[in-house]
């Protein structure tokens, strides 16, 4: 089998009358190219600053905020401390309390926080009972803060779920204060999932979260108010 032969080398054709101008003709047009795209980049980094310019003008030199976004839902913040599942971090259970209230009658009822931990609501509070009324009220108190002010009495006049929010949360305990006014005892049954977060930790990860949130909002309401600086 014979090997096949080229007629020429490169450097044979490169001789070929008019190649050479040719390469030549090719790399000035591409030369040509470079520069107009310099040119395009230049211009459209001009066009940028000057836009950027104008919107400061605009805006009197502030700088619009970006789309705001909080860093968790109270949902998920919950979830992930649960299921990272570090010792003595949290735990989760679920309360229920039972109390009969007679007829004409006044009871406390007292919920302390677990010692050395902050309590996180994680499901509405559910409120069942033998008799509704609305002659039958309980005043709740969260940490000595009442959350049913005068005349917001909470009427126990049929099943219920009260939500106190899954960013409220309790350092000392829930004090209710039900009231019977009418004439047929009750006997009132509360049930709660609520999440008992240390201490030291609620401080550290948790409530920093929470304040993060509120800087957030207050940035915004600063900016759309002209607060801003």
């Amino acid at each position: 089998m014979s090997m096949q032969q080229y007629s020429e080398t490169l450097w044979e054709e490169l001789q070929v009358p008019g190649v050479v101008p040719l390469l030549t003709q090719i790399r000035d047009e591409l030369a040509q190219v470079v520069g107009e795209l310099q040119n395009t980049a230049k211009a459209l980094a001009e066009l940028s600053a000057a836009l950027q310019g104008r919107a400061l003008q605009s805006t009197g030199g502030k700088v619009p905020l970006p789309a705001l976004t909080l860093p968790l839902s109270p949902t998920t913040l919950n979830q992930m401390v649960n299921a990272a599942d570090i010792p003595g971090t949290s735990k989760i259970g679920v309360w229920k309390l039972s109390v009969n209230v007679p007829a004409g009658q006044t009871v406390v009822v007292n919920v302390p926080v677990l010692p050395g931990t902050v309590a996180v609501f994680a499901a509405p509070l559910e409120v069942t009972a033998t008799y509704y009324s609305s002659q039958i009220t309980a005043d709740v108190w969260v940490d000595g803060n009442d959350v049913t002010p005068a005349p917001w009495e909470y009427a126990i006049t049929g099943d219920d779920q009260i939500d106190f929010g899954q960013y409220y949360y309790m350092r000392i305990g829930l004090t209710g204060t039900i009231t019977n006014n009418s004439t047929t005892s009750t006997l009132i049954t509360f049930k709660v999932e609520v999440m008992a977060i240390d201490s030291t930790f609620f401080d550290k990860f948790y409530k920093p979260i929470i304040q993060h949130s509120v800087d957030a909002l207050q940035s915004l309401a600063n900016f759309v108010s002209g607060q801003s600086k």
